[in-house]
C-alpha cells in the first residue's frame, strides 16, 4: 500500500507548526536528525515522511501507532540517515514487520509499504530543470541508447523514478550508480551488481498529482 501527503505546516521540531503527535512518535535518533536539518524544506519533508510513514504501518499491520519505531541507522557509517527500517511490532503474541519507502518531491511525500518482500519508491518533479545529455550519462546503461529514451525527457524521467526505486528496494541506495541497470519495457534485464533481481523486479507506475512522475519497485522474497 502508498499514502500521499502534501508537506505543509511543517516547518521545524521547534515550532507550533509541528504536529505534537509527531514528535511524540519520533525515536531520539529521529529528534536529533530533525534537528540537525537546517534546510527548513528539508526538515519539512523529513517530519511528513516520519509522521505519514507511522500512518501507514499503523494502517497496514494494525497496531498502536505509539509501539511503532523505525530505525535510520545508515549501514556503512551508523549515522540517522539511512533506509527506514520498522522495527518489528507485537502483536496479539506475535511480531509482525513489513518493509517500507518513502520519497519527497515538489511539496510531497509519498510512503510505500508491503509486508513481504522489499519496497522502493520514488517521485521526481516534472519541471526540474535539467540537461538531457547529463541527465542520459548518469543514469543509462549503455544498452538503452538505442530505443530513443536518451533524447526523450519525459522517457528519462520515467526511467530515473523506476531505478531510484530500484535502488531503494534493494538497500543500495545511492552506492550504486543508476546506468549499472539495464530496463527494458519496465523490466530489469540486467544488473551485474545484483543479478539474483534480473527478471524479479516488479516495477509499476504511480498515479502521482500533477506534475510529478513517480514509481515503485517491489522485490519479492528470494
Amino acid at each position: 500500500m502508498f499514502l500521499w501527503h502534501p508537506v505543509s505546516g511543517l516547518s521545524g521540531v521547534d515550532t507550533p507548526e509541528v504536529d505534537a503527535q509527531t514528535l511524540r512518535d519520533l525515536t531520539p535518533d529521529e529528534v536529533r536528525r530533525a534537528a540537525t536539518i537546517t534546510d527548513q524544506v528539508r526538515r519539512a519533508e523529513f517530519l511528513s515522511g516520519s509522521q505519514l510513514a507511522r500512518e501507514v504501518v499503523q494502517s497496514a499491520l494494525d497496531v498502536d501507532r505509539g509501539s511503532i519505531s523505525i530505525d535510520r541507522t545508515c549501514a556503512d557509517c551508523g549515522g540517522p540517515h539511512g533506509r527506514p527500517v520498522i522495527r518489528p511490532v507485537t502483536r496479539e503474541g506475535a511480531h509482525v514487520s513489513g518493509d517500507l519507502s518513502i520519497s519527497h518531491s515538489a511539496g510531497w511525500t509519498v510512503v510505500a509499504f508491503v509486508s513481504d518482500g522489499r519496497v522502493g519508491i520514488d517521485i521526481e518533479d516534472r519541471s526540474r530543470s535539467l540537461g538531457i545529455e547529463s541527465v542520459a550519462r548518469r543514469i543509462l546503461h549503455p544498452d538503452e541508447y538505442g530505443d530513443g529514451r536518451c533524447h526523450d525527457r519525459d522517457a528519462l524521467a520515467h526511467t530515473w523514478v523506476q531505478k531510484e526505486s530500484i535502488l531503494k528496494a534493494s538497500g543500495e541506495g545511492i552506492r550504486l550508480p543508476m546506468w549499472g541497470m539495464y530496463l527494458s519495457q519496465n523490466r530489469l534485464e540486467k544488473w551485474d551488481a545484483h543479478p539474483e533481481y534480473v527478471g524479479k523486479v516488479e516495477l509499476s507506475a504511480l498515479e502521482a498529482p500533477p506534475g510529478l512522475i513517480g514509481a515503485t519497485a517491489l522485490i519479492p522474497p528470494l
